[in-house]
C-alpha cells in the first residue's frame, strides 16, 4: 500500500465509524416466556392458542379464552415487549 492510499483510508475511518454509530440497534427478539395475560406468570408449553398466524403461549386454559376474545390486544404486549412468536401450523 502506498502513502497515498494509507492517508486516505485513514483519513477515511472516522467518517465510517461515525456513520455506523449513527445506525440504531434492533433489540435481541426473544421468546415468549410470561403469559400475556396473568403479567409476569410463566408459561406452560402445553397451552397455547393459534390467532393470526401466530402461536401465543399461556400459563392456563383460563387465558386461551382470554386471548381469543381479545387477540389483537395480547400480541401487541407481547409484541412491546420484543417477543418473537413462533409461526402457527398451517390448517390443513
Amino acid at each position: 500500500m502506498n502513502r497515498k492510499t494509507a492517508f486516505t483510508a485513514i483519513a477515511a475511518l472516522p467518517f465510517a465509524l461515525a456513520a455506523r454509530a449513527g445506525e440504531e440497534k434492533k433489540p435481541e427478539p426473544k421468546k415468549q416466556t410470561t403469559c400475556p395475560v396473568m403479567k409476569g406468570q410463566p408459561i406452560d408449553r402445553n397451552r397455547y392458542i393459534d390467532v393470526k398466524g401466530k402461536r401465543v403461549y399461556v400459563c392456563c386454559s383460563g387465558c386461551i379464552n382470554q386471548v381469543k376474545a381479545n387477540p389483537d390486544k395480547y400480541i401487541k404486549r407481547l409484541e412491546d415487549q420484543g417477543v418473537e412468536f413462533e409461526k402457527a401450523p398451517a390448517k390443513e
